[in-house]
Order: structure tokens, then C-alpha cells, then sequence
């Protein structure tokens, strides 16, 4: 699963450090909404608004999931 495309290691670290990076169709367009949310939080530039581990443990997304592992019920 590739979250950034790029030809080189060097050039892969650069799109991250400055923020532009894109979520190709294939395969981004099956993951959900959430889901990326939370990757755009991990991988913000601004470090006041990039997600700390604990802050993304605290993200729907992961908190959801949590949810129907304890609780399998929620599924029907």
C-alpha cells in the first residue's frame, strides 16, 4: 500500500517532510474516511495540529474498531 508515489527513498522523505503527498485510487479508495483522517493527522506538517500517539489512539477510527474487538455484538 503505497500512501505517497515517488521514485527515490530521498524524494519519499521530502514529499512527507513538506506535507505533499496524495492518497492514490489504488488501493486508497477502499479505505475509509477515517481512516485517512487519521493518517493526514499522523503526518502533519504543523506540529500543533499533527496527532500525537496518544491523541491518535483517541481518533474514531481506532477508538471504533476498539469497540466491536471488545464487543463483537455491535457487528449485528
Amino acid at each position: 500500500m503505497s500512501l505517497i508515489i515517488s521514485h527515490s527513498v530521498q524524494d519519499l522523505i521530502e514529499k512527507i517532510k513538506t506535507g505533499h503527498y496524495e492518497f492514490p485510487s489504488d488501493p486508497w479508495d477502499t479505505i475509509s474516511k477515517q481512516a485517512k483522517n487519521l493518517v493526514k493527522h499522523c503526518l502533519s506538517i504543523n506540529p500543533k495540529t499533527r496527532y500525537c500517539p496518544s491523541e491518535a489512539l483517541m481518533h474514531p477510527w481506532i477508538t471504533n474498531v476498539l469497540k466491536l474487538i471488545i464487543n463483537p455484538s455491535h457487528l449485528l
